[in-house]
């Protein structure tokens, strides 16, 4: 279906190819998963996929691709349309209409479809992805993993031979992200060939027939799932998730890499055993607790919102209270209101009832621009953040137009852009990176400012663990020194392991506050929100212990010999 033979691919006003002599061919009906540290390449290689690149994005390409037969540098980009389905990493790029189901009309009826046809297609593709209830509702009032979800509607409302999808789970909740998994393989199931693009390897690995990892422009590991695992040494190389199941059997040396966890029930019965008893935490980090601060930096009393007047209550009847230096980390599914809740403690909302107080001020009475300096947002979708031409220029813009001295200014911008692992792309432009990329960047342009709040809406989204784990302790060392920090994300696991303290949301209301790990083994409360405990937390149930990381299983097990 896919045949690729040297493709070369350097962007335009570049002079160091992206894609380097690549060579790739993928079966129809195969579902490839392919992964790889941001920035390696992987969008840029979709691009070429479907004939972005090189009709409209330009830039210099060399070599060969054909889709089903056909050169995309000779076939036209209506027709390859109809072959290939291109998602985005971010929603936002490709969802222009105003209303639901004129997005995903849009494709069908540009093919000039019958009217009956358009409808059932557009009916069919929103109740795939769980949307079809959402048909006349606004797109401007969709949460980011509803944007999603519609996105990939719109694609599949066309009916493509290939659907390529980069980072589809990124803002979605985990019971939105099984039902768009679900759906994906029922589409392959069908003969659809597919490409996941996807960080989340763990949640994806049993699906696929393949993975590919990508590194500076090349693949550099191409095998079935059991086999790539086999090469973790490469995965941890890259700071690329793998299965629990596979990193634990690795970690405890077992004769084949295990794939779920009836193989790991399989090699717990060949001699390997864990011994009864509760977690002491993750080594790697101190166990997060209350911090010893007793100033409250941000405050709810009673707040409900909603956006407009015809519409429900976003945030139904909060009160919450937040300590100076804790670090607060809000799960819940989509559409819960964690980024509403977020919000207004930026004063970019304000409660329709209720009261809230930022740093001892009526969030009323404040203007959002006059918190600059000292309340720090980075929002779900960075590039609404990125317009500077350089990377350096952006990290240092808020710091000049707080009048910063050059010399302060220096040190700020190179330690935020190194704690960001971005100081090798100063002289880029930001809109040019990869999604996670440009988030590191919109991160760095927040942490040179140093504010007493930091506010991160899916600061995780996109990143291989690597960057995630790095941010995130680069965080919570922050907050040790009195900065208050709130992030919302869907990866449980960085909630135990990188905050003091765990809001779980539903339905606009708090259900669940208290300590990360406490929470986390809570299946009730998490089921209530559409969510689920970590794999560890399973794993170690089977075995009558309590875990909640990988670090916990290999510690406390034992081999009798």
């Amino acid at each position: 279906m896919i045949k690729i033979k040297n493709f070369t691919y350097t962007y335009p006003e570049r002079s160091t190819p992206t894609i380097k002599n690549l060579d790739m061919e993928i079966a129809r009906g195969e579902f490839v998963l392919l992964t790889g540290r941001t920035g390696c390449g992987k969008s840029t290689l979709l691009k070429g996929i479907n004939g972005l690149i090189p009709h409209l994005v330009g830039g210099r390409m060399e070599g060969k691709i054909e889709i089903d037969g056909l050169d995309t540098r000779k076939a036209d980009i209506s027709t390859l349309s109809r072959k290939v389905g291109l998602i985005f990493q971010n929603p936002d790029d490709q969802i222009f209409s105003t209303v639901v189901q004129d997005e995903v009309a849009f494709g069908p009826e540009n093919l000039a479809l019958p009217r009956k046809t358009i409808r059932q297609a557009m009916d069919e593709a929103l109740k795939l992805v769980g949307l079809d209830k959402f048909q006349h509702r606004g797109t401007h009032m969709l949460s980011g993993g509803e944007k999603q979800r519609l996105a990939i509607a719109a694609v599949l409302s066309m009916s493509p031979e290939v659907l390529i999808l980069d980072e589809p789970l990124a803002q979605l909740d985990p019971q939105g992200a099984t039902e768009v998994l679900k759906t994906i393989k029922r589409l392959n199931s069908n003969g659809m060939t597919v490409i996941l693009v996807e960080h989340r390897v763990h949640e994806v690995a049993h699906l696929v027939d393949r993975i590919m990892i990508m590194e500076r422009g090349r693949i550099v590991l191409d095998n079935e799932p059991r086999a790539a695992f086999e090469r973790i040494d490469v995965f941890r190389k890259l700071g690329l998730r793998v299965p629990e199941s596979s990193e634990l059997s690795c970690a405890m040396g077992f004769k084949e890499v295990a794939m779920d966890l009836d193989e790991i029930k399989k090699g717990m019965n060949n001699g390997i055993k864990f011994p009864a008893g509760p977690s002491k935490g993750p080594a790697s980090l101190e166990l997060p607790g209350e911090k010893d601060s007793g100033t409250v930096a941000l405050e709810m009393e009673g707040v409900c919102f909603r956006y407009d007047r015809r519409t429900d209550f976003i945030l139904k009847d909060l009160s919450l209270r937040i300590k100076k230096g804790e670090v607060v980390s809000i799960m819940g599914n989509n559409g819960s209101g964690k980024s509403t809740l977020l919000l207004h403690f930026a004063a970019l909302l304000k409660p329709s009832r209720g009261h809230v107080t930022i740093l001892g001020r009526d969030s009323r009475k404040l203007e959002a621009r006059r918190l600059a300096g000292t309340v720090g947002v980075v929002f779900q979708d960075p590039a609404l953040m990125l317009f500077n031409e350089t990377v350096e220029q952006e990290v240092a813009f808020g710091l000049r137009m707080l009048h910063l001295g050059e010399a302060r200014l220096d040190q700020q911008v190179t330690e935020a852009m190194n704690a960001m692992d971005i100081a090798g792309l100063k002289d880029k432009n930001p809109l040019s990176l990869s999604g996670g990329q440009r988030l590191r960047v919109a991160l760095a342009s927040i942490f040179s400012m140093q504010p007493r709040v930091i506010l991160l809406d899916e600061p995780t989204s996109g990143q291989d663990k690597s960057n995630s784990d790095s941010m995130l302790r680069y965080l919570y060392a922050l907050s040790k020194n009195g900065m208050t920090i709130l992030f919302t994300t869907h990866d449980i696991e960085a909630a135990i392991r990188y905050s003091d303290r765990l809001l779980i949301m539903n339905s606009g209301r708090i259900i669940a506050d208290g300590l990360p790990r406490k929470i986390a083994g809570d299946t009730e409360t998490l089921k209530r929100a559409n969510l689920r405990p970590p794999v560890s937390f399973e794993i170690g149930r089977v075995f009558g212990i309590e875990a909640f990381c990988i670090e916990d299983l290999v510690r406390m097990a034992t081999c009798s010999g």
